[in-house]
């Protein structure tokens, strides 16, 4: 995805970290290829090598909306190594009938003229969208956002209380793998419900990666 359809570049990730378990089953080093050449993503990754670049065909969120003919998209998963706002500007018009929406955020320029949180941020703003949950550090993290056109005020406080309770759970879970050095702490929180309230039928599901 892109904020335009035809060619671009796109740089391709590799390598593996020393000490990283020796499977066939995960690749680790092509989880972080771009259509955006990396910044300080190698450093942040000492053993992230960078040695190839491809030509690939790119398409936009407008062109996949009409081409399945959607009069709306539920929800959006989107970590796609900063190039998040590229392919949000192409969606045009059909941001506005997009209902929700998962993306990875940086706070660092991890790849070369990447936006960073404060322009995502700016760009939500713009087309009316409230965000429910933060979870970027000084590096990178995750946002969750939702229409304000598409909930009533309701659904946007229990999205906002689902949100807060899964940076608790998750932080916490953080802190005992950590600074307890032990496995992660089965801490429940209650979001079924608030998520699931979230929910209507018909749903229409896209993920980008």
């Amino acid at each position: 995805l892109s904020e335009h359809s035809g060619k671009a570049t796109f740089f391709v990730s590799s390598g593996r970290p020393e000490h990283a378990a020796d499977t066939k089953d995960w690749d680790y080093g092509n989880k972080s290829s771009s259509l955006l050449p990396p910044d300080k993503t190698k450093e942040v990754h000492e053993w992230l090598k960078f040695r190839d670049k491809i030509t690939i065909s790119t398409t936009t969120i407008a062109e996949i909306s009409q081409a399945h003919k959607l009069k709306r998209i539920d929800f959006i998963h989107m970590d796609i190594q900063g190039a998040e706002l590229m392919a949000l500007k192409g969606a045009g018009k059909t941001i506005a009938s997009v209902r929700a929406i998962w993306l990875e955020v940086e706070a660092e320029s991890l790849y070369a003229n990447q936006p960073l949180k404060a322009e995502i941020e700016q760009f939500f703003a713009d087309h009316k969208f409230i965000k429910v949950m933060d979870t970027v550090d000084a590096v990178a993290g995750d946002q969750f956002y939702i229409n304000s056109r598409a909930f009533d005020d309701k659904m946007i406080r229990q999205a906002r209380q689902a949100g807060r309770k899964w940076f608790l759970q998750n932080r916490l879970r953080q802190t005992a793998q950590t600074y307890l050095k032990q496995p992660a702490l089965r801490i429940k929180a209650k979001v079924g419900k608030e998520v699931k309230s979230l929910r209507t039928p018909n749903q229409k599901f896209m993920k980008t990666s």
